[in-house]
């Protein structure tokens, strides 16, 4: 009884810090959230405006889903705004436990994450347009009238542009990986056709599962991985993987 007294004196205060850094973080999804809410309209009438799809009506399909989407659209936008905090606060907290090398690798990545993840979530949006624009070609090619629900619209949108973003930080974390001696290239090297089965077979989960849309998507992810081998292709380990075990273990019972 005493031992766990004293375990929780010893780390009484790291929780205590997490419970702040916690509670700041909720503060900011709040209110993230009610901004968003709130400017729901203008938010969803900017896409729909700029894509500007020929032949394409864009409707709700019950009367209160727009209060359905600006509730999504309220935790998109908090949940965008929350990442990179809760990245940042995470860094902070971990700060004083990383090495100085560990230190520099955050500190150099962290915000290339960040601008991969905009480049991703921005051809992921082109990539939708271009399909959506082809998709409704063919549809009224045919003689289908297109009358697409806003919803569905949207969060296909978002849901592939998103994914893309976060797809392609795999670099950054690919190469923080093999900095670390927790990866190596030539692991990378030989997995490599499993990686790019991997890479379609995922991009085929993701709307729109069009070959156009398919292929678009898989490009760049394919083309980032080999650019990762490339990179990296330099780097020899400091460290065996005994000696990198071994580290992790005595950071783990420190």
């Amino acid at each position: 009884m005493e031992e766990l007294e004293q375990q929780l004196l010893q780390y009484g205060p790291y929780m205590e810090e997490i419970r702040r850094r916690l509670y700041r973080l909720a503060i900011v999804f709040a209110g993230v959230f009610l901004v968003a809410f709130a400017a729901a309209g203008y938010i969803v009438a900017l896409p729909i405006k700029l894509f500007h799809l020929p032949h394409v009506i864009i409707a709700v399909s019950s009367p209160f889903q727009y209060v359905t989407l600006s509730m999504d659209v309220g935790l998109f936008f908090a949940f965008l705004v929350l990442l990179p905090m809760f990245i940042y606060q995470l860094y902070s907290f971990l700060k004083s436990a990383l090495t100085q090398r560990e230190q520099k690798l955050f500190k150099r990545f962290i915000p290339l994450m960040f601008v991969l993840f905009l480049v991703g979530f921005c051809y992921g949006i082109g990539s939708m347009y271009i399909a959506f624009v082809e998709m409704a070609k063919l549809n009224t090619s045919i003689g289908l009238t297109n009358v697409w629900d806003v919803g569905k619209f949207l969060s296909q949108m978002i849901l592939t542009s998103t994914l893309l973003g976060l797809l392609f930080e795999a670099p950054v974390i690919l190469t923080i990986l093999i900095r670390l001696d927790f990866v190596q290239v030539s692991y990378l090297i030989k997995k490599q056709r499993y990686a790019v089965v991997a890479i379609v077979a995922f991009v085929c989960l993701l709307p729109p599962t069009d070959a156009l849309s398919i292929t678009l998507m898989s490009i760049p992810l394919i083309v980032i991985y080999y650019a990762t081998i490339f990179i990296n292709r330099g780097y020899r380990p400091s460290r065996t993987r005994a000696e990198t075990n071994q580290l992790i273990k005595e950071k783990i019972y420190v």
